[in-house]
């Protein structure tokens, strides 16, 4: 059953995306099932439905994005009007709620919610989303070969595996916020806000 609503589900995000797009997604619903059967293997089907509905808004236009807030009630803080490619995460959480309800429980909503900036609270879950949407197979940026590296370096069984996920997350925020820095971009406070989090073990993973 579990098998057949994802295979369901693959084909419906699928009209939601281009050809690139969809690829990705389908990489990371690969990379979310093996980071939970190392991490969490009770979450193995909620990180596959995270893995495929995290994007399904993301080739909506800004302009698109901005409508579908306004229309639905969803608010738009100082940081997404700056960076409007964050705001996908949030109305991706809405849309995956309003359509894929029977899928999509509050946990792959807040998991989808957060994916962009890792901001607390932030559940294993939702740690595992923003690290697959790097780690997937089929990015080839040099951060994202460096962070897979890294991720898959080290057991990730146990308190250890654990420990070292963190790290991993860690090491996420960090590339992001240096990419944003290089490339002159606006930091959303959420990113820093997790990166500190994090430091301070405040996460709840």
């Amino acid at each position: 059953m579990m098998e057949q609503s994802l295979a369901a589900l693959r084909l419906q995000v699928k009209e939601h995306m281009d050809a690139r797009r969809y690829a990705h997604t389908l990489g990371v619903e690969k990379e979310m099932r093996r980071l939970s059967s190392l991490l969490a293997p009770h979450l193995q089907y909620d990180a596959a439905v995270a893995g495929l509905l995290h994007d399904v808004t993301k080739c909506l236009s800004f302009k698109e994005q901005f409508a579908y807030c306004e229309k639905n009630g969803i608010s738009v803080d100082e940081d997404e009007r700056l960076a409007p490619a964050l705001l996908h995460a949030k109305t991706g959480a809405h849309y995956a709620k309003a359509h894929f309800a029977d899928l999509a429980n509050e946990a792959v909503i807040n998991a989808i919610s957060r994916h962009t900036t890792a901001h607390p609270p932030l559940s294993l879950l939702g740690a595992m989303l923003f690290v697959a949407d790097f780690t997937e197979e089929g990015r080839d940026y040099p951060d994202c070969v460096s962070l897979r590296a890294f991720l898959y370096s080290k057991d990730l069984a146990g308190e250890e595996g654990l420990k070292h996920f963190k790290a991993v997350v860690l090491k996420a925020l960090d590339l992001s916020l240096e990419e944003l820095i290089e490339d002159g971009r606006p930091i959303a406070m959420k990113t820093v806000e997790a990166r500190n989090a994090l430091l301070a073990d405040n996460l709840l993973f």
